[in-house]
């Protein structure tokens, strides 16, 4: 008797069990994976955005930065002159150079 039982479950089972063509992701699967995809994309145009937006301010802030010590140099040897009674036109004086004390006298003398 449990040899009928067991082949009629067994049968049972197995003429519900469906068939390979009959599995498959369906409409969830292909809505899921579609918008992993497109997630992935937006993600990856985000990134691109933003790298380019970081490269520019850090061009930006080099630029400002260069523009600023040649400022800088320009005040300083502006400075400078007005300190030791040099004129800018002087030939001893020229803007981002430094010319020590002692070697000022000795160019004056």
């Amino acid at each position: 008797m449990t040899g009928l039982v067991s082949s009629v479950v067994l049968s049972a089972v197995a003429a519900a069990a469906p068939t390979e063509s009959e599995v498959g992701p369906g409409l969830v699967g292909f809505l899921a994976t579609f918008a992993v995809v497109l997630a992935t994309v937006l993600l990856m145009f985000d990134l691109v955005r933003r790298l380019r937006r970081l490269r520019y301010r850090a061009e930006q802030a080099a630029s400002s930065e260069r523009l600023g010590d040649e400022q800088r140099v320009v005040d300083d040897g502006a400075v400078r002159a007005a300190h030791t009674g040099m004129s800018a036109d002087d030939p001893g004086h020229s803007a981002g150079t430094t010319v020590e004390p002692e070697a000022r006298d000795e160019q004056n003398r």
